[in-house]
């Protein structure tokens, strides 16, 4: 299937996510008003998301500036079990944010555009994955209420069917950052004969999954977006008139 549409780059549409102005995870904006993140991220109760577009220089943090919006609702993946299985613990993590217009009225999408979100059936370990958050130990003067955008990839490390392991760099922080890949051609064969194969490009950044967390001793974690998690996803989205994307 095709992914969902798109405005923007991700160094425009990767967010932090605060509570009582600390930052304590990232997010990805996927439509004019919605914020795709880790389900385990709303374990704390989460207030406003701020937008801080990549420009090289500061951006005015305050509680008035138009890149602080609040939350209104949320959704939860509902195979999301915080103590299960991997499956469900990694597969699982993922939330979509509903926020607030700014202050001038405007919609944080509208602003800054939006990333696609999709899903893909043929991915190898040579795909190169890319991840961009905010970290808690890369911030100003050391406050994580003001940290700084990061960005890395690396090669997929292991692919599975409801998650993914790779080993970009990441902290606290960064969880529920938004995972993609960019342009990338792929061959699979159609029934049984080897002759009839097909090639598929796929041009920009296509988000494909939600950074989990990790492990020093073996790797980091992120859930792979799948038709089933695309479909819960889009619903949420397209209940809210206005921001249908899917």
């Amino acid at each position: 299937p095709e992914p969902t549409t798109t405005t923007t780059s991700p160094t425009t549409t990767t967010t932090s996510i605060t509570s009582d102005t600390r930052c304590v995870c990232s997010g990805t904006l996927i439509s004019r008003r919605h914020v795709l993140t880790a389900a385990h991220c709303l374990d704390s109760t989460l207030d406003s998301v701020f937008i801080r577009p990549f420009s090289g220089k500061e951006i005015d943090e305050g509680p008035n500036h138009v890149n602080n919006y609040k939350i209104s609702d949320f959704m939860i993946a509902s195979k999301y079990n915080a103590t299960g299985g991997w499956d469900f613990r990694f597969g699982y993590d993922y939330a979509v944010l509903k926020l607030e217009p700014d202050c001038e009225g405007k919609w944080p999408g509208e602003r800054y555009g939006f990333m696609r979100f999709g899903f893909h059936n043929y991915l190898h370990t040579g795909i190169e994955l890319h991840g961009m958050g905010y970290p808690g130990d890369k911030s100003k003067k050391g406050m994580r209420d003001k940290p700084w955008m990061w960005y890395d990839s690396d090669p997929f490390f292991k692919i599975e069917t409801e998650y993914f392991q790779y080993k970009i760099d990441t902290v606290a922080g960064q969880s529920g950052q938004g995972l993609w890949v960019n342009e990338y051609t792929h061959t699979h064969q159609h029934g049984s004969n080897p002759n009839h194969n097909h090639s598929h490009s796929h041009s920009g950044h296509i988000l494909l999954g939600v950074h989990h967390g990790g492990f020093s001793h073996i790797s980091n974690f992120g859930a792979r977006l799948t038709k089933e998690k695309v479909l819960e996803i889009c619903n949420y989205i397209n209940s809210d008139p206005g921001s249908s994307v899917c």
